[in-house]
């Protein structure tokens, strides 16, 4: 009897195990096909927890949004293996879900793990808004339409233009289970919406459509559309997206054609159109983006378009810029996610002066929420506009409200100190002046030597302070969205210069160039003593100067140095008689001589098993070796290149590369490097180092030495 039940165990976990294998058989081909919502449900029913199964589930909840689940998915990931064992890629999305689910907290503890820094989030949520000049009011835009419906664009003075998955005519895209996009017009009137009316299928075909905008007179309507032809990406085929053009002859829109610097090998999507029409902006993955998509520029001529420009390092990051728009003067709403901010997309604006963008500002949490928020559009006339969110599970249109804050947090504080003794200036009228000759606030500071001024707006501004006994001094100050507030100390220089500091001796001057008789800000001015012995350093300040503490009858020596000038020294005594300031201006001569090269050292390369990015042991000990030098020679940096061999799709390989040199940033950094002293670049498959610049034509062994990342040490 024992020996007949053991039999039928042994049959009975038999059969189990081969169901479960054939469970996820169908699993990873449903996944393989894009299919996530079905594959995630047969990697649930099996019950396996293996790393590849957590990996793709998670990954099956990843890609369509919905992040409560994937966050618990990855967790279970990283509870039950080590995380060496696991791609930093599922680090970076399991960081993302937690933002996106508002676990700051867990978000915190795992980021001081894997980089040592905890205060990023913090500092966003404790900073951003208070600093904001504008605050949203948003509601869900009311409309009668099933699924996700997003992009709402201008369409003419009361229509707006959208891309909606409501069209049931249409197959079921296997990803999320809804029907393919199309793009539909409505009436918009008092946050509603009516008078739906579908494109045409001269527009909207069997594929996706979605991310339209008209010309200002109406007459040529851009779009994105997913292309036809399937490319490989890694394991697995996709379609790309393409911007196509349309033009309404006799009333009609025309065939759309796809724009010229278009191709199936990357996409190009969400367009958009300066107010003139002479310049178009887009997203896009094409060779040469810093991330994973990248904001570019071109230009519209009358014959054609001119070559797309890549908005560069000021706008773009290594994670995603995509959905921008350009507003009537020229500033650019766009989403990312590749700045700290409070997860998934967020909204950004750039203004710009002279076709020139400043550094993007986040919108903040009137608006961005911890999923993602995007295709932002804005009248800047009438303050209003529409966006979209999924942080209700669909993709869904609000309106947005734009409302100036009261901006009387804009203060300027500080105190009023002599330059050279350090003390309290109390009688001292302090000013703040725009244009350099309006005053907007004033004040005479007490005995705590403390002024404290309200400004009334973002704006430069002029600090001036005077007192009878001092110098007039005049500071330049910015104050704008990144303005923190704080303390601006004003140092004012006594009026006479040899005024008798009561016993007291200081050595005191401007370090200036021979040439121009600039100030030379940055240089590091030491004082010694006769033995050689460092007393103490200072960089000198705004204006070139600096000031020590001297005793009488000792000799000392004066040290200047700037990396573009000769180092300057000069040997000075003080007397039992000299109860003055020592006064010495420094004049630095440029140097001849080329900087000093960085010491000779060749960084091996490191290399990564095939489609991983993930840091070998052989790799570490290189890596430590790279630590340990730059722990010895602080001034120097590195560039960390990532590559990849030749097999699968070209642009998959440059994620893959790009992966790679973020993976290899991360190791450094968590052993102490800065941030600062690492930069990134990745190439893809374009730079090999042999022969092999095409799948099947050389051994394993020699496209395994593309699998790479090179360094170069700078200074």
């Amino acid at each position: 009897m024992r020996k007949l039940v053991s039999i039928l165990l042994i049959l009975f976990v038999s059969v189990s195990v081969l169901a479960q294998n054939e469970t996820i058989e169908e699993a990873n081909k449903l996944f393989k096909k894009k299919a996530y919502l079905e594959a995630a449900t047969l990697y649930k029913e099996s019950g396996l927890t293996s790393k590849t199964v957590l990996e793709k589930l998670g990954d099956c909840y990843f890609y369509n949004n919905h992040m409560a689940s994937a966050s618990e998915v990855y967790g279970q990931l990283f509870k039950q293996y080590k995380s060496e064992e696991i791609d930093p890629l599922y680090l970076e999305r399991y960081a993302e879900t937690l933002k996106a689910t508002q676990n700051y907290s867990k978000y915190d503890e795992l980021m001081k793990k894997s980089s040592g820094s905890d205060e990023a989030i913090k500092q966003v949520l404790a900073n951003l808004d208070e600093n904001l000049k504008y605050a949203f009011k948003t509601e869900v835009l009311k409309y009668d339409l099933e699924g996700s419906n997003f992009g709402a664009n201008y369409f003419g003075e009361d229509k707006i233009i959208f891309a909606t998955t409501s069209n049931k005519e249409r197959p079921v895209y296997s990803w999320n289970n809804k029907p393919y996009l199309d793009l539909m017009v409505a009436t918009s009137k008092d946050g509603a919406l009516s008078d739906f009316e579908l494109l045409p299928d001269a527009i909207n075909s069997k594929t996706h459509e979605a991310s339209a905008v008209l010309s200002s007179d109406g007459e040529v309507l851009y779009f994105s559309r997913t292309g036809k032809k399937k490319v490989k990406d890694g394991d697995i085929k996709h379609t790309n997206v393409s911007i196509y053009k349309s033009v309404k002859v006799d009333g009609k829109w025309s065939k759309p054609e796809i724009l010229p610097f278009c191709s199936d090998d990357y996409s190009t999507q969400h367009p958009t159109l300066s107010a003139d029409g002479t310049k178009m902006y887009f997203s896009s993955n094409m060779p040469g983006s810093i991330g994973s998509f990248d904001i570019y520029e071109v230009s519209i001529k009358s014959d054609g378009y001119g070559k797309p420009n890549n908005l560069g390092p000021t706008i773009n990051t290594e994670g995603r810029e995509q959905f921008p728009f350009i507003s009537s003067n020229g500033t650019l709403y766009f989403a990312s996610n590749g700045y700290v901010g409070f997860g998934g997309l967020d909204l950004y604006y750039a203004s710009s002066e002279n076709g020139v963008f400043s550094s993007p500002v986040n919108l903040g949490e009137t608006i961005n929420s911890g999923l993602d928020d995007f295709a932002m559009v804005i009248d800047e006339e009438t303050n209003r506009g529409y966006f979209s969110s999924d942080r209700s599970d669909e993709d869904t249109m609000y309106t947005l409200i734009r409302e100036e804050k009261e901006l009387g947090k804009l203060i300027v504080k500080g105190q009023v100190k002599d330059l050279f003794t350090g003390k309290l200036v109390p009688g001292t009228v302090v000013s703040v002046l725009r244009d350099k000759q309006i005053p907007v606030a004033s004040q005479i500071v007490g005995i705590d030597g403390v002024y404290n001024l309200t400004v009334p707006d973002y704006n430069t501004y002029t600090v001036k302070a005077a007192h009878k006994d001092y110098n007039v001094q005049e500071r330049e100050l910015v104050i704008d969205e990144n303005y923190k507030g704080d303390e601006f100390d004003v140092l004012l220089e006594p009026v006479n210069e040899e005024v008798d500091f009561k016993g007291e001796n200081y050595a005191r001057g401007t370090v200036k160039s021979n040439e121009t008789g600039e100030p030379l800000l940055g240089t590091l001015v030491s004082l010694y003593d006769e033995k050689g012995g460092l007393l103490d350093s200072k960089v000198v300040d705004e204006m070139g100067r600096y000031t020590f503490d001297i005793e009488p009858n000792k000799n000392y020596v004066l040290t200047a140095h700037n990396d573009q000038h000769d180092v300057y020294e000069k040997s000075f005594s003080v007397n039992d008689s000299d109860n003055k300031v020592f006064s010495y201006d420094i004049f630095m001569l440029k140097s001849t001589v080329k900087p000093e090269e960085v010491q000779q050292y060749t960084i091996p390369n490191i290399n990564f098993d095939f489609d991983k990015s993930n840091i070998r042991p052989d790799a570490a000990v290189i890596l430590d070796k790279v630590i340990a030098y730059m722990m010895e020679n602080e001034k120097v940096s590195v560039e960390i290149a990532g590559h990849a061999d030749a097999y699968g799709f070209n642009e998959y390989n440059i994620l893959l590369s790009q992966r790679r040199a973020t993976a290899t940033a991360k190791y450094l950094i968590s052993r102490g490097i800065d941030r600062s002293r690492i930069n990134t670049s990745y190439f893809g498959e374009k730079l090999p180092l042999n022969g092999c610049i095409k799948e099947d034509i050389c051994t394993p062994e020699e496209y395994a030495i593309n699998r790479r990342c090179e360094f170069t040490p700078v200074q």
